[in-house]
C-alpha cells in the first residue's frame, strides 16, 4: 500500500511539472516577437613585418541569436588614408588563418580596393552561433593599421521572420 501510495505521489508530481512545462511553452509561442537589438562590432590590427594576411574578427551572435550584418566598412585608421591590398567578408565557425585556406563558400564579400563602405539587405549577411564574421585583408602594408567596423542587427532565432517582415 505504502508503494502504491508513494508512486501515485511521484506521478501527481510528474503530472503538474508537465503542466507546468506545457503552460510555459504556450506562453513562449504565444508572446509576442523580440525586437530587434542594435550594435556596432570594431575590429583593428595591423599587418605584420612579413606581411600575411591579416584576420580582424568582428564576432558572432550568442545561442539562440542571430545576427543580420547591415553595413561594413574596411580600410585604414581613417576613410582618407591610402590603405593597400584588398578585403574578404568571411563567416565561419573557426577563425581561418588566411585566404589561402578558405573555402569558396566562407566568402561572403570581397573588396578589391579600400576603403569598402558597404551596404547590406535584411537576410543577405545573416550568422548564426556558431559562426563568427572576419575580415581577411590580403596583400596588406606591411605594419599598417587596418580596420573593420559594422552595424549589426540581432535578432532572437526563430522568431526573426516574424519581426522583420512587419
Amino acid at each position: 500500500m505504502t508503494a502504491s501510495f508513494n508512486l501515485e505521489l511521484v506521478l501527481g508530481e510528474l503530472g503538474k511539472a508537465s503542466n507546468r512545462t506545457a503552460t510555459a511553452i504556450e506562453r513562449a509561442i504565444n508572446a509576442p516577437p523580440a525586437q530587434p537589438v542594435f550594435s556596432q562590432r570594431e575590429a583593428a590590427d595591423s599587418v605584420n613585418a612579413g606581411g600575411s594576411d591579416l584576420v580582424l574578427a568582428l564576432g558572432g551572435p550568442t545561442q539562440g541569436r542571430l545576427w543580420h550584418l547591415r553595413t561594413l566598412v574596411v580600410g585604414g585608421l581613417t576613410y582618407a588614408t591610402v590603405a593597400a591590398g584588398t578585403a574578404l567578408l568571411v563567416r565561419s565557425a573557426m577563425r581561418p588563418t588566411n585566404a589561402a585556406t578558405l573555402g569558396l563558400s566562407a566568402v561572403l564579400d570581397q573588396a578589391t580596393s579600400l576603403p569598402l563602405p558597404a551596404g547590406y539587405s535584411r537576410g543577405q549577411m545573416v550568422i548564426r552561433n556558431p559562426e563568427k564574421f572576419y575580415v581577411i585583408i590580403v596583400g596588406g602594408t606591411a605594419s599598417q593599421a587596418y580596420v573593420a567596423a559594422g552595424s549589426i542587427e540581432e535578432f532572437q532565432e526563430g522568431v526573426r521572420e516574424a519581426v522583420a517582415d512587419l
